[in-house]
């Protein structure tokens, strides 16, 4: 059984997936999370799947940049 709620444990193990970030960095992640505005957190979400979208590395100089 999970220490926390299902949508909470799912949250963690997304934090847990970068680098760097043990279970205990990831557990406050996810709570940080949780106290954001509902406006906070759409932002927040919105700027990694942006990011995710829109930044690609360049195919001539291999640099991030904006497609």
């Amino acid at each position: 059984m999970s220490e926390y709620l299902p949508p909470l444990e799912k949250l963690i193990e997304q934090f847990r997936k970068l680098p760097g970030v043990g279970r205990k960095s990831a557990v406050r992640m996810a709570f940080s999370v949780l106290d954001l505005s509902d406006e906070a957190a759409e932002n927040f979400s919105s700027a990694i799947t942006d990011a995710k979208k829109q930044i690609r590395h360049c195919q001539i100089c291999h640099n991030l940049s904006v497609d």
